[in-house]
C-alpha cells in the first residue's frame, strides 16, 4: 500500500498501515512524511522485528532456484548476498521522532526497552499473533494494545513471533472473552458477510489486505490485480520458498518450487530476487511473488479504493 493510499484509508475513516519490510530508513521516513502531509487522522507503521546481524557472506543459491532461473530464460549469477536491516534501535527511534500514532510488529517481539520506549511516547503497540500459544507471550512482555490474530486464510507472510504455526480460528475465537485487550482479526476477508461474521463473533475490528490490492490506487501491477480478479475459485497456497518464511499467496512455479535445501528467511527473499525483478519486468505470471488471501476469489472487479471502502466499511457498521 503506497503513502498516498495509507493515507486515503485514514481520511475515509479507517486506519491505513504502512509496510516497511525490506525498506531503508530514508525510505521509511520519507514514506511517513507523505502520509503525514496528506492526513491528520491516526495509521500504523509495521515493523519486521529482528535484532539480528547481517552476514556480509556470498551465498549460493540452491539448486531448485538456478533450475527455476534458467527455466524463466535468466542468466543471473548462482550466488546472493543479504542487504542489512535498518538497526531496531533505529527503527524505534524513527518512530518516536516522527510520533507515529500506531507501531505494529510482526516476526518478532520487541525489547522491554523498545516495549517502554513506545509506551512512554503514548504510542499504541499491536502484537501480530498466529496461535493460542503466543497469546501469553505477548501480554506479558509487549503492553500491547491490542493483538492482531492472523488466521491461516491470509495472504502474505505469516506474522507472528514463533514457530508453532497457526491455530484454528473457532479455537482461538474461544479464547477471545478471556482477554482483556481488544483483537483485530486478518485473514480472508474479501466480502462485507466474511467482516459482519468475525465482528459478531465478538473480534474488535478486522484488518484486511488482499481485498484491497485490487483497486485503481493500489500499487500492485495491473496483471497482479488481474491474476487476482479471475482465479475463479481459490488459486493460493502456502509456501515458503519465495522468502523462506510461510507466507500465502497465488499458486505458481515459484509458489511450487522444489528445494532440497531452503535456507530460510531472509536467505531465499534475497536468493529469489533477481528472478522475481526479471519476472515483473517481463510479465512472467509464473515466477512472481502473488500474495493473496484465500478468499481473494471472491472480489471479481477492480474498483477505485473508496467504493470498495464502502462495501466494507458498510458491513462493519452494519454489524454494531
Amino acid at each position: 500500500m503506497p503513502p498516498s493510499m495509507v493515507a486515503q484509508v485514514c481520511e475515509y475513516g479507517a486506519m491505513g498501515s504502512l509496510a516497511t519490510g525490506y525498506l531503508s530508513l530514508e525510505v521509511i521516513a520519507e514514506q511517513i512524511d507523505q502520509i503525514q502531509s496528506q492526513t491528520h487522522r491516526p495509521f500504523a507503521v509495521n515493523l519486521f522485528v529482528d535484532y539480528g546481524s547481517t552476514p556480509t557472506t556470498t551465498f549460493r543459491k540452491p539448486d531448485g532456484l538456478i533450475a527455476l532461473e534458467q527455466e524463466a530464460g535468466l542468466d543471473a549469477p548462482q550466488t546472493y548476498q543479504l542487504s542489512a536491516a535498518p538497526p531496531m534501535d533505529a527503527l524505534i527511534a524513527l518512530m518516536l521522532e516522527k510520533e507515529v500514532p500506531v507501531v505494529s510488529t510482526t516476526f518478532g517481539l520487541l525489547s522491554g526497552e523498545h516495549v517502554d520506549a513506545l509506551k512512554s511516547a503514548a504510542i499504541k503497540l499491536f502484537t501480530t499473533v498466529n496461535h493460542i500459544g503466543e497469546i501469553e507471550p505477548a501480554l506479558e512482555t509487549q503492553q500491547s494494545d491490542a493483538l492482531v490474530f492472523q488466521s491461516a486464510l491470509a495472504g502474505g507472510h505469516r506474522g507472528g513471533f514463533s514457530e508453532a504455526g497457526h491455530s484454528d480460528i473457532h479455537a482461538f475465537t474461544q479464547r477471545l472473552s478471556d482477554l482483556s485487550i481488544p483483537v483485530i482479526y486478518a485473514g480472508g476477508l474479501s466480502s462485507a458477510d466474511d467482516i459482519r461474521q468475525h465482528m459478531q463473533q465478538g473480534y474488535a475490528g478486522v484488518q484486511v489486505g488482499s481485498a484491497l490490492i485490487s483497486t485503481v490506487e493500489s500499487s500492485a501491477a495491473e496483471s497482479y490485480k488481474q491474476a487476482l480478479i479471475s482465479q475463479g475459485h481459490d488459486r493460493t497456497c502456502q509456501t515458503t520458498a519465495i522468502t523462506g518464511k510461510t507466507a500465502r499467496g497465488l499458486s505458481n512455479a515459484i509458489a511450487n518450487m522444489v528445494l532440497d535445501n531452503n535456507p530460510g528467511f531472509p536467505h531465499m527473499h534475497y536468493a529469489t530476487a533477481a528472478l522475481r525483478q526479471h519476472a515483473k519486468a517481463n510479465g512472467l505470471m509464473a515466477y512472481q511473488s502473488l500474495w493473496a488471501g484465500a478468499n481473494a476469489y471472491q472480489i471479481q472487479h477492480i474498483d477505485p479504493l473508496k467504493s470498495r471502502l464502502e462495501t466494507l466499511c458498510a458491513a462493519f457498521t452494519a454489524s454494531h
